[in-house]
């Protein structure tokens, strides 16, 4: 779920976005409501925006690349490695 809608990012939005995380974050999108999140959803929130994990202030090459790292987090926390998780 993307939002074409241009975001200002700045110190307020920042402020918004730590206090958020700094509930707590969640494996998965989670529910829209902070501690119950993950942290794309979080920014997504912060920004008054549909619950969802595109936010549309990330950039594309991030995008591509957050599924095999939220991959590699999950295998390294049920105690694998890295190369585990790139099999």
């Amino acid at each position: 779920m993307s939002d074409t809608k241009e975001v200002q990012i700045n110190r307020e939005l920042a402020a918004k976005v730590l206090g958020i995380v700094d509930a707590g974050l969640v494996s998965g999108l989670g529910k829209p409501k902070p501690g119950q999140m993950c942290v794309e959803a979080a920014v997504n929130f912060a920004m008054d925006r549909p619950h969802g994990d595109d936010p549309s202030c990330v950039g594309h090459v991030v995008r591509l690349n957050k599924a095999s790292a939220a991959d590699v987090a999950r295998v390294m926390a049920a105690g694998g490695t890295v190369e585990q998780a790139q099999e």
